[in-house]
């Protein structure tokens, strides 16, 4: 199944002064597999070591980087060559190797390394290891977006008619019908492959229990900083809370604020969830005015969420406009998902929105980002038309003069007026489209 990341790849390794590649992002996104199709794809000969399987030696004592690699092809019977990838998996089993990595990049360049590992944001903050900065890339991989999931199911002139934003108006219903899948299924490697090979929603939910039952069973690994059944516990409830200002009474009166907040940024650095952080939006750069003692959080994947709040796919299929869709949540942690990614290739996933929460006045702008230099507001509105009074607000008060909106409608465009005065113009689009719009305005 292709993955867009692979050019980002491709662009890693053709740099003149290429650093050892992280490879980060949450359990089972494919990060393995994608190194393992980039090293196929151009021809490269793979050197793969699982170091949850195998012990590096060399990395004691008195280091060298001649004898690591002297143990890599020990260890893998392979000879490192100039056509060589070298791969190190679950590398947060040996926290010493991240901080061996910048010997790569210093005393053996011409080598191409890539690590991965599950947890290793965990890893990094509980193990004291010199990390080193400036001497590594990082890649950030997501769950499979709504294009890549139409390449796997074979729909690829839709994918590239949404990248290259131009979606004929006949596509319309056969894109919402197809992102009513993707709602369910998700972008769980694992779970679009199921899906692919034996076309039952029954099987790919299946696929999805079994993923989030892994991801508590990590929980033991994060003992040091929580206690596991107060994590397994959150873990159950975080999902109803989706596109909600965090209040951490809210989410379990039985536990204090401190001890809520530390699960949260645990469930962050292991990428379970996304946070969405408030910014004043007074200027840019927005993060500027970040507040993130407010935020709201989303889920890794959208198939997931679904699996956690148990929505069946008839369920899902019969009543999408009618229940699910038009509660919002589905279609804010679609939009989300895709938006937080994309605008963090290389560090942590996360978005922004606006809140204000007067008395007087309450309004809510689900995301912001910054196009050529100027703020532009994001509403997700799950179904078609809807007033948009947060917009309206908003950019009365910022002096605001486009906004976006997506939603189930085909592009189109509106206004937002006062007593015939314009307060700011509106694109809007699909939101399927979501994609499509990044590349136009990412």
């Amino acid at each position: 199944m292709k993955r867009l990341k692979i050019d980002a790849l491709k662009k890693w390794y053709q740099e003149k002064n290429r650093k050892p590649l992280i490879l980060r992002g949450a359990r089972q996104v494919g990060k393995s597999t994608l190194v393992r199709m980039f090293a196929k794809e151009n021809n490269l000969e793979l050197i793969e070591i699982n170091l949850e399987k195998n012990r590096f030696r060399s990395l004691d004592g008195d280091f060298n980087i001649t004898s690591w690699k002297q143990e890599i092809e020990m260890i893998s019977s392979k000879k490192i060559g100039e056509n060589s990838l070298i791969f190190l998996d679950e590398i947060q089993a040996t926290p010493l190797a991240i901080s061996r990595l910048r010997y790569f990049f210093e005393e053996s360049p011409e080598c191409a390394v890539i690590c991965a590992g599950s947890l290793l944001e965990i890893v990094l903050h509980q193990e004291e290891i010199s990390f080193p900065v400036g001497r590594v890339s990082f890649l950030w991989l997501s769950p499979m977006t709504f294009t890549e999931y139409l390449n796997a199911i074979g729909e690829n002139q839709l994918a590239q008619n949404i990248l290259d934003n131009k979606i004929p108006r006949f596509a319309h219903e056969r894109l919402i019908e197809e992102a009513k899948k993707y709602f369910f299924i998700g972008g769980m490697p694992r779970a679009v492959k199921t899906y692919v090979e034996t076309k039952s929603f029954v099987e790919v939910r299946k696929i999805q229990e079994e993923i989030l039952t892994a991801y508590s069973s990590d929980f033991p690994k994060y003992e040091k900083r929580a206690k596991v059944d107060r994590l397994n516990n959150l873990f159950q409830k975080i999902p109803f809370y989706l596109g909600k200002k965090i209040i951490y009474q809210h989410i379990d009166q039985a536990l204090r604020g401190s001890d809520i907040k530390k699960v949260i940024e645990l469930f962050l650095r292991a990428g379970i969830v996304t946070p969405c952080y408030h910014t004043n939006a007074s200027g840019i750069p927005l993060r500027a005015g970040v507040d993130q003692s407010v935020f709201k959080i989303y889920f890794l994947d959208i198939g997931l969420i679904n699996c956690a709040h148990q929505i069946k796919w008839d369920e899902l299929s019969t009543l999408f406009e009618k229940s699910f869709l038009s509660k919002g949540f589905l279609a804010e942690q679609f939009i989300a998902q895709h938006l937080s990614y994309y605008y963090n290739t290389y560090g942590n996933p996360e978005a922004l929105f606006w809140l204000k929460d007067k008395k007087i006045e309450k309004a809510e702008i689900d995301f912001l980002i910054t196009v050529d230099s100027r703020i532009l507001p994001i509403e997700v509105k799950a179904g078609k038309g809807g007033r948009l009074k947060s917009m309206e607000v908003f950019c009365k008060e910022k002096s605001i003069k486009k906004g976006v909106k997506f939603s189930a409608e085909f592009f189109n465009s509106d206004s937002i007026r006062i007593k015939n005065e314009l307060i700011c113009d509106v694109d809007n689009w699909p939101y399927y489209a979501i994609e499509g719009f990044l590349a136009v305005n990412g």
